[in-house]
């Protein structure tokens, strides 16, 4: 039997996954990305390099955490998926689904629907979601010493990272009648950082020539 209070766990882990991706791709993105005077210069010295690397690391192992179809992911939208559409539901469950809210589902078949629904969304995205797997398994599980260069774009990354809130925001709606705004990242965010880094390196060049 499936019960309501395990479905609001799963969502809040899949939440706290989805929030960290958007946090990764936010701030690779950033990096790689030229605003400020000197902040080329600044980069060159290897760090923030490094640390968009990691954020791709982390990107492609929790994607594969949320949309991959296999049983050693515990967390995975298919099993999710699955466990609503086979198992029975509880009693708090039940009463959800004979709500009047506007936004909450009326029936286990609406919400059966919401879930085909985001599976199309995914079956639209299964080479890139496959893509993201390889790296995951060649790059980043185990070094595979044959590996080429290969890998998704951060544009492509976002793009699953946008599924997943998709994904999510619609079961949240369906089950708990809110969403939320994951992009929303500033506090996380490393824009802050390079601006301060690139000024100070502009006021030590300044210094050398004055």
């Amino acid at each position: 039997m499936v019960k309501l209070s395990e479905l609001e766990i799963w969502l809040n882990d899949l939440r706290d996954l989805i929030l960290d991706v958007n946090i990764c791709v936010t701030n690779a993105r950033r990096i790689a990305a030229n605003k400020y005077d000197n902040e080329e210069k600044l980069k060159k010295a290897g760090f923030f390099y490094h640390y968009q690397i990691q954020q791709v690391f982390i990107i492609s192992i929790q994607l594969c955490k949320i949309l991959s179809e296999s049983r050693t992911q515990k967390r995975n939208v298919h099993k999710l998926f699955k466990t609503i559409e086979t198992q029975e539901i509880d009693n708090d469950l039940n009463y959800v689904l004979k709500n009047d809210d506007e936004y909450l589902a009326k029936s286990k078949t609406e919400l059966v629907d919401e879930i085909n629904r985001l599976r199309k969304l995914i079956d639209q995205n299964t080479e890139l979601i496959e893509k993201v797997k390889v790296v995951r398994d060649q790059a980043y599980a185990h070094y595979d010493p044959d590996r080429v260069e290969f890998g998704p774009s951060l544009l492509d990354y976002q793009a699953l990272v946008d599924l997943s809130a998709e994904i999510y925001n619609g079961l949240h709606l369906k089950l708990f009648g809110s969403t939320m705004v994951f992009k929303h990242t500033i506090p996380w965010e490393i824009d802050s950082v390079i601006r301060m880094a690139a000024r100070n390196l502009t006021d030590l060049m300044e210094r050398r020539t004055s």
